[in-house]
């Protein structure tokens, strides 16, 4: 069975494989998401995805309007796709985010719209639905998403790579 996470890092791989060989260089941009995907052959989500993870190991930046640029990264000193989170347990996980999140829900109290709680509160109904449901994996997904959202309305890049780095252990 072939499970989004199989496919995105497949994806991140190939990616790397690309930069690694020069197929683009530094200060490059990639092509649009939808010439990608077809490239690819996957989806788009599952390339946001996986040029997410590449952000995270500094390997492309994201800018928003414009397209994805590659950074200027020896790829050789890149960690594994696995952020180096592969023996980490659900209480490792766990452990870190009840440390981080009430200072981080403080920082995003300053200063979030209305819109922004509303998508929170959206995400956190979705979590709701899997739980009276009982599927846990649409419950695994909506967790990840919540804090994934919670953790970009603070707009630190160390914050985001946290938030990453956990979902990354929580998947596997």
């Amino acid at each position: 069975m072939i499970t989004s996470s199989t496919v995105v890092n497949s994806v991140v791989e190939k990616l790397r494989a690309a930069l690694a060989r020069g197929q683009w260089r530094s200060g490059d941009m990639l092509p649009g998401q939808r010439e990608l995907a077809e490239q690819l052959g996957i989806s788009r989500p599952s390339l946001r995805e996986a040029v997410t993870v590449l952000e995270t190991l500094g390997l492309v930046r994201s800018m928003p309007g414009k397209g994805v640029v590659v950074l200027e990264a020896s790829l050789d000193e890149q960690p594994a796709t696995d952020s180096g989170v592969a023996g980490a347990s659900l209480e490792d996980v766990l452990q870190l985010r009840y440390t981080l999140e009430p200072f981080i829900v403080g920082l995003v109290a300053q200063s979030i719209s209305s819109k922004e709680v509303g998508q929170l509160r959206l995400t956190l109904m979705d979590m709701r639905e899997a739980l009276d449901a009982n599927d846990s994996e649409a419950g695994m997904n909506a967790y990840i998403a919540f804090h994934e959202e919670l953790f970009t309305l603070t707009s630190n890049p160390i914050f985001q790579n946290v938030v990453q780095q956990t979902s990354n252990a929580l998947k596997q």
